[in-house]
């Protein structure tokens, strides 16, 4: 059960993106914060700008297509109804 309410590989990548945004927003909050990855990078920083509001650029760099073979794809990229 726990898998699929985000204790995975990604969803703790995720968890340490939102403690730096947590971060710079007290340190600095009249800046805009920038989420900025490149391959598997890209779909974490994806996935934080999805679940925090806070981050107001996100660029992504070489980022894998997720909707074609998902099976065959790695296995921390296999989340709960990820294609919903």
């Amino acid at each position: 059960m726990a898998y699929q309410v985000g204790r995975h590989i990604p969803g703790y990548e995720v968890q340490k993106i939102l403690a730096a945004v947590d971060y710079f927003a007290k340190a600095t909050p009249h800046l805009p914060i920038r989420v900025i990855g490149c391959g598997e990078g890209a779909i974490i920083a994806r996935y934080a700008a999805f679940i925090d509001s806070r981050i107001t650029t996100t660029e992504l760099f070489s980022y894998p297509d997720l909707n074609v073979r998902l099976w065959q794809q790695p296995i921390d990229r296999n989340i709960w109804s990820i294609l919903k």
